[in-house]
């Protein structure tokens, strides 16, 4: 996870090896990149809207596979989806990626590349 977060929200962490803070990170830093690029598989956006998803295509080059909501406007088959209104299936959907083979994650960061 990157980025600012609460206590509350950082309480999430606990209990869940595969899941780390890295806090405020720089794309600009090569060393970052790499970083993320070697370790994380997923790209969490909890957007509403989101009329350029800069971000989105960003993670999608990088390898990474957006977990977003139907809400931001990009809903595609190798997405994973995540809700505004229900934590829990949010964290469902995270524990199910963390628990996919890796060759299923490979097959939907080579589609993403794809589009």
């Amino acid at each position: 996870m990157a980025g600012n977060y609460r206590p509350e929200d950082l309480a999430l962490l606990q209990g869940r090896p595969n899941t780390r803070l890295l806090g405020n990170i720089s794309w600009n830093d090569p060393a970052t990149v790499s970083f993320v690029t070697r370790h994380c598989d997923v790209f969490v956006n909890l957007s509403v809207s989101d009329a350029s998803p800069t971000t989105l295509l960003e993670a999608m080059a990088l390898g990474l596979i957006p977990a977003t909501t139907p809400q931001c406007g990009y809903v595609l088959p190798s997405f994973l989806l995540l809700s505004l209104a229900d934590p829990e299936h949010n964290l469902l959907t995270l524990r199910n990626a963390q628990a996919m083979p890796e060759h299923h994650l490979r097959i939907l960061q080579k589609q993403n590349r794809q589009i």
